[in-house]
């Protein structure tokens, strides 16, 4: 990861779960060309600068 260290949104995502050591698969990401936040019933999503934003169901 140190070589990454510079790049934008640097993420590790890794399968372990419980008391393992390591998991099945792990993934290094960096410098998406979109990203999504949510939290409960709304969301955002952008993509290369647009954002378009999702109030959820009633």
């Amino acid at each position: 990861m140190t070589c990454l260290a510079d790049r934008p949104q640097l993420t590790f995502l890794d399968s372990v779960s419980g008391h393992e050591l390591q998991g099945r698969h792990s993934y290094l990401a960096c410098a998406p060309f979109s990203t999504f936040h949510g939290r409960g019933e709304k969301g955002e999503m952008q993509r290369r600068g647009v954002r378009g934003r999702s109030a959820g169901s009633s």
